[in-house]
């Protein structure tokens, strides 16, 4: 016959998993709960906008197909741009995202082609609070060659867009290129071009540019894989 401490000891290893179970099961229910309402990215899947721009001439000096991306679960909360003069025209040299996770306000991550070692100025513009950058509207003089753009921004739900008053380069045409419905931009593949001017400052074009895109939800529970829920009809 068992004893009565073994059969003790066999019904505490029989209840404290079952006991761990239920507590894990209670916290990733909480935790679910804590989340609910909040939006994510399926950054893991993204897919490439058109490209806006001629194709990247190589030789010396050019730079082809960069990949610059959000942190991972972060989305384009702006625009950065370098604005030089070439021509007697302000034209883009630069161009780079200001990025951020889709719940934050403050803390923000930049990347791109940009900067210091990009010819011109640099000008950096977000979208409202609430929006999210979703592409731009590109300017050109020639349909080819890209010489400005403004942002264009875009609100989860209910879906709405904005786009931005100010123009970073010039160009008398223009086009919107972006993320197709319920996609945000989280990164951007560039090519540019780049040497030294006579005085020892970065010279650069900017040749082309296409955006990372991918989908946001909102967080009604444990993601899932499935199609977005959201009734088309109601989204415009």
């Amino acid at each position: 016959m068992p004893s009565l401490r073994s059969s003790t000891r066999a019904k505490l290893l029989i209840v404290f998993p079952v006991a761990l179970i239920i507590v894990l099961v209670l916290s990733g229910l909480a935790f679910s709960e804590s989340l609910r309402g909040m939006l994510y990215l399926k950054s893991k899947v993204a897919t490439l906008s058109p490209r806006i721009g001629t194709p990247c001439l190589k030789g010396e000096g050019a730079f082809c197909n960069q990949n610059y991306e959000c942190p991972a679960g972060q989305v384009a909360r702006g625009l950065i741009v370098n604005v030089d003069v070439h021509e007697e025209k302000p034209s883009l040299a630069g161009f780079g995202l200001t990025c951020a996770e889709p719940n934050e306000v403050f803390k923000t991550t930049e990347v791109g082609a940009f900067g210091d070692a990009f010819g011109g100025k640099v000008y950096k513009e977000r979208c409202s609070a609430g929006f999210y950058l979703s592409g731009v509207t590109a300017y050109t003089d020639d349909r080819r060659n890209v010489g400005g753009v403004s942002r264009i921004c875009r609100r989860y739900w209910p879906v709405e867009e904005k786009k931005g008053g100010n123009v970073f380069g010039s160009g008398e045409l223009s086009e919107p290129f972006g993320c197709k419905e319920g996609e945000f931009v989280t990164g951007v593949k560039a090519s540019f071009h780049r040497v030294q001017k006579d005085d020892g400052s970065p010279d650069t074009v900017l040749r082309n540019f296409r955006f990372y895109c991918s989908e946001m939800r909102h967080w009604v529970g444990t993601p899932e894989e499935r199609p977005d829920p959201r009734d088309p009809e109601t989204r415009k």
